[in-house]
């Protein structure tokens, strides 16, 4: 296995990521999770459960408005091969392709559990397809505006506040109504280092919702750490990526839900 590893160190890390991935599922009997999360929820995870026996089938911004309508069939699925010329961050790219390709699905009933974290209904913009009609999501940084983008896209912002409840309603009453034995453990992002305020009135509408939703669906388990515990990254000061103390911290509140 070390061999292997020693191998990829010359190709890109997409490359490298993609050939570990088909390493492990050689090489290791994989117990799969449906995850629907950003890089806090997959850092989590990793700390609480490794890596060896388990993977993850993400979509990173799958926003769950979007998301139940693709999967049910409601809502054109993006094509993400018309967006690729517009991305200015071209690792937000096969986020785009997530959506496209909707894993879970395919990934059938064997899985063990949902991991949710916040950060799309937190963050995630909108935007739709003039043409065809079809909508994607992504931050509205992650795309390059100069070009003729917004001739051939409309913004539709961010999810409303007041769509929290219901959309995770929806969501979820789907999700149990088909999985009903399966937990969700749903992961909030703090977002005390936000400088703007609507993000952190964001944050908080959104965990009144889950905890509301929790009390109906008992499968719910909420995931939050104290904000004396948030802190930012060793290496950056972007408002969510987390020290390794917050990193733990929330992990050991994963644990005691175990």
């Amino acid at each position: 296995m070390a061999d292997f590893f020693n191998k990829t160190k010359e190709l890109s890390g997409a490359a490298r990521f993609r050939l570990s991935e088909i390493a492990k599922d050689l090489f290791f009997s994989r117990k799969k999770v449906w995850c629907r999360s950003a890089c806090l929820g997959k850092e989590v995870f990793t700390l609480v459960y490794g890596e060896k026996n388990y993977k993850l089938v993400n979509m990173q911004k799958a926003r769950v408005d979007l998301l139940l309508n693709w999967i049910t069939g409601r809502a054109q699925r993006p094509k993400a091969s018309a967006v690729k010329p517009y991305m200015k961050r071209s690792d937000v790219y096969p986020f785009i392709k997530e959506q496209t390709k909707l894993p879970w699905p395919r990934a059938n009933e064997d899985f063990e559990f949902l991991l949710m974290d916040s950060y799309s209904e937190l963050t995630d913009q909108k935007f739709n397809d003039k043409i065809q009609g079809w909508s994607f999501c992504c931050h509205w940084s992650d795309i390059n505006h100069e070009s003729d983008f917004d001739s051939r896209f409309a913004c539709d912002g961010l999810l409303p506040a007041d769509q929290f409840r219901p959309a995770y309603q929806n969501f979820f009453s789907w999700f149990f109504e088909i999985y009903p034995e399966k937990n969700v453990y749903f992961m909030h992002y703090p977002s005390k280092l936000d400088e703007k305020e609507k993000f952190k009135q964001r944050g908080a509408a959104i965990l009144e919702a889950i905890l509301e939703l929790a009390i109906e669906y008992p499968q719910i388990k909420n995931l939050s750490v104290p904000e004396e515990l948030v802190d930012y990254n060793e290496s950056d000061r972007l408002p969510y990526h987390y020290s390794k103390k917050t990193n733990y911290a929330m992990a050991a509140v994963w644990r005691a839900q175990i």
